[in-house]
């Protein structure tokens, strides 16, 4: 995928030397330095940290058969 990015100019005058380190085209660098930083920001175990979801009854603030009820509220949502 083609994308034109902003690169900070001290990122930009490094490229060269970890191109000649690392080999491979500044294309492939520019990939491959955020695929580095997502994966570190990963779990030990190499998995991702997983979302804990929590949740509590809430209440009906409106009874959903009673039309006047309903339509006072939706006239009104912070009542």
């Amino acid at each position: 995928m083609r994308h034109a990015i902003d690169i900070s100019p001290n990122v930009f005058r490094a490229s060269p030397a970890l191109r000649e380190r690392q080999g491979g085209s500044l294309d492939a660098i520019a990939s491959g330095l955020p695929a580095e930083a997502l994966d570190g920001r990963r779990e030990e175990g190499g998995r991702a940290p997983t979302l804990e979801w929590r949740g509590q009854p809430m209440g009906a603030r409106v009874d959903l058969a009673d039309k006047d009820a309903l339509c006072a509220i939706l006239d009104d949502p912070l009542s």
